[in-house]
């Protein structure tokens, strides 16, 4: 016979187990039987939050490696239950509650996400919305050095020709807000800068090109750039969407300004080549010809150049200048030997100054080639000579100012009687004058003199040619 008082307690204990197994039992939902996504997923355990589906339903598990001595954080979008098990299913349990659920791995292998709508007792299960699944564990890593604008990572010195200064593969990864809030050009910070990067450069001209080459991840960044020193509130010269950046004026050379990164979208990164350069300015830099007959071979940089047009035609390639004082006055051809695309020849008086405007077509030539038209130029006077591609590829020209023939009037044979056969060689190349009364002549002239013993009507005979324009013989066979 068992006393009285032993039976209680038996009966004390036995109902204390079935409170424990019962609480057990509804603390935890690992009824779920299907698996998504399919396969296991292993965290890069970065600090940062990783995505296991977007598209979950609270009626199933996922499968995650786990690492013993890691703290790992699991969650659902929509507020679910989360258990977390055995790989197996079911028990042993090691954590679960409403989402969040923080669980530091006791053991390296496999367990079980169990994602429902609802807790123990009814342990539901939805199919809409569908849920993201999220898991993250370990140190985030160490914000970039130029995270702030104090730390601001700084351009090397901009060139005045055109060129870039270039800062390559810089990127947003790991970076924070700053918390600058601009004033000036915009008030406020267009999308989500929560990674914000930040770069600085001393102005060498009063305006600044900068342009972005995309290298990878999101190609939506924002573009702010600063003036003054770093503050939270700071004035703001340039604010755009604009991916490939834009261009910054009313700068002071000698002055420090400040640019800001970042991408329009939240939890997403970017990386980009950042180039900054002066507007391309082809007075800056002018070389002279010394001579007519020399052969000048250029390298014309790709982009987009200082003029838009020529005199000739539109003409967005980089031009090239430069400055020719001719001895002799007379008429002066361009000869191009090679070039990568049209290129259009122009000049002007070297005293009306270098600027866009002012100048007198040659000619547009492409290849191997002759400008159709001669200009006179005047001996000891200095003038400017452009070059200007039509288009932006870039690419070698080489040509030459082709030297003014000798003067057909320093050499005139006379003609001693009609009736007599004058024969003649004219030498090729292009003549000093552009055209005869009759037509177009660029050949060279032979010039004769002739006294008639008789007035009447008189004609000229050609008795033949070879290599010759009618042209030139209309205006100089005899």
């Amino acid at each position: 016979m068992i006393p009285i008082f032993n039976k209680k307690r038996i009966q004390y204990s036995i109902i204390l187990m079935m409170l424990m197994l019962s609480f057990k039992t509804y603390s935890q939902c690992t009824g779920n039987t299907s698996l998504y996504p399919s396969g296991t997923v292993t965290p890069v355990c970065n600090g940062t939050t990783q995505t296991i589906t977007t598209a979950g339903y609270a009626s199933e598990y996922s499968l995650i490696s786990v690492t013993s001595g890691t703290t790992y954080t699991f969650t659902s979008n929509t507020g679910d239950y989360l258990t977390i098990a055995n790989a197996s299913g079911g028990a042993p349990v090691y954590a679960f509650g409403t989402t969040p659920v923080v669980w530091t791995a006791t053991f390296t292998g496999t367990i079980r996400m169990y994602n429902n709508s609802s807790g123990p007792g009814t342990c539901g299960t939805s199919t809409s919305p569908l849920r993201t699944r999220t898991v993250k564990c370990g140190t985030p890593p160490a914000a970039p050095s130029n995270d702030n604008c104090s730390g601001a990572t700084a351009f090397p010195a901009i060139p005045t020709n055109g060129t870039c200064s270039s800062l390559s593969n810089q990127s947003t990864a790991n970076a924070t807000a700053s918390g600058v809030t601009p004033s000036g050009a915009c008030t406020s910070n267009s999308g989500s800068p929560d990674d914000d990067v930040w770069f600085s450069f001393v102005a060498t001209t009063t305006s600044v090109i900068l342009s972005a080459t995309y290298v990878s991840g999101s190609t939506d960044v924002y573009w702010q750039v600063f003036s003054g020193s770093c503050a939270s509130t700071m004035t703001a010269l340039l604010c755009t969407d604009t991916d490939a950046g834009g261009t910054i004026t009313g700068l002071t050379i000698g002055q420090t300004y400040y640019i800001k990164m970042y991408t329009y979208s939240s939890s997403v990164t970017s990386v980009q080549t950042i180039c900054l350069s002066a507007p391309y300015d082809p007075c800056s830099s002018i070389t002279n010809i010394a001579a007519c007959g020399s052969t000048v071979n250029v390298s014309i940089p790709s982009g987009t150049g200082g003029y838009a047009s020529s005199a000739c035609y539109t003409a967005p390639g980089k031009e090239m200048i430069y400055t020719f004082t001719p001895a002799t006055t007379g008429l002066y051809y361009i000869q191009q030997f090679s070039s990568f695309t049209y290129i259009d020849y122009e000049y002007k008086a070297a005293s009306g100054g270098c600027s866009s405007s002012g100048w007198t077509c040659i000619d547009d030539i492409s290849g191997a080639g002759t400008s159709i038209s001669g200009i006179t130029l005047t001996a000891g006077v200095q003038y400017y000579i452009a070059l200007d591609p039509e288009n932006t590829a870039g690419g070698n020209v080489s040509f030459s100012i082709v030297c003014p023939p000798p003067d057909p009037c320093s050499s005139i044979t006379n003609i001693a009687a009609c009736g007599s056969t004058v024969s003649a060689t004219i030498p090729a190349g292009n003549g000093n004058y552009a055209s005869s009364a009759c037509y177009t002549a660029p050949g060279r002239e032979m010039i004769y003199s002739f006294t008639p013993s008789t007035t009447g009507l008189y004609y000229i005979q050609q008795f033949s040619y070879i290599n010759c324009r009618s042209s030139v013989l209309y205006c100089t066979g005899s």
